[in-house]
């Protein structure tokens, strides 16, 4: 089997103040991406519990890897990251200028690749259960995001909330250091010096909410495009 994406019409050219935003739909299996990831991530793939989580790790560092290459010309198995302290992944060496970020919920993924500003992106999916709405509310959203939280209807309740939650974790993603660490809004996360939105009528498949953060305070464009994987079964004679 082998891989192949449609980048429709974006080019492989990515000018200064421009994200482009891709939406990934996960394989459950796709062997052909496992040859593209290195020997540490092929290590991490092993550790999962389960082989559906393995392989749908398998896949999203293969297509970030493909999605990379058409802004490197780096073939995507030749290319390689470092990471922060906080574990955020970055390319290495010359190419480090293009930044990215990802992230998945369930079997689709999210990657969004700008240059010369650091970024952050979440993707969440509106499940059916129940969610522990004022307990995380009280840990990380700032006083007026409780409020808002209060005064919305509880049918609209779980999306307000992600929306909010999804801007936290991309303005972490951002600055680099994540939420995890973190369990109280007064260490500043909700301070962010950059553009934060969030969205569902972007995102391909219904049900998700989508937040995107760009340091700096100029304005971005934003271009969106679909990943699509073609499995090809090769036969023997």
């Amino acid at each position: 089997m082998r891989a192949a994406f449609n980048r429709q019409s974006l080019g492989c050219e990515l000018p200064l103040n421009v994200v482009d935003l891709w939406f990934a739909k996960l394989p459950e299996v796709d062997f052909s991406l496992e040859a593209l990831l290195s020997v540490d991530e092929l290590r991490r793939a092993l550790r999962f519990r389960f082989d559906r989580d393995a392989a749908n790790f398998v896949a999203r560092r293969g297509i970030l890897r493909l999605i990379l290459a058409t802004y490197t010309g780096v073939p995507p198995s030749q290319l390689s990251f470092t990471h922060n302290q906080f574990g955020k992944p970055a390319l290495d060496g010359c190419f480090c200028n293009t930044r990215f970020s990802l992230s998945h919920s369930g079997d689709l993924a999210v990657y969004a690749v700008t240059r010369g500003r650091d970024l952050g992106v979440d993707l969440e999916h509106l499940r059916q259960g129940p969610l522990e709405i004022q307990s995380i509310a009280r840990s990380f959203f700032s006083e007026r995001q409780i409020a808002t939280l209060d005064d919305t209807p509880a049918d609209q309740k779980a999306e307000v909330f992600l929306r909010f939650w999804t801007q936290l974790e991309a303005r972490g993603k951002a600055r680099g250091i994540g939420i995890g660490k973190f369990n109280s809004a007064s260490i500043g996360l909700n301070v962010f010096h950059g553009k934060c939105f969030s969205f569902t009528r972007l995102v391909p498949s219904p049900g998700y909410v989508v937040a995107l953060a760009v340091q700096g305070p100029r304005r971005c464009s934003l271009r969106t495009a679909r990943f699509h994987i073609r499995l090809h079964t090769v036969r023997g004679e």
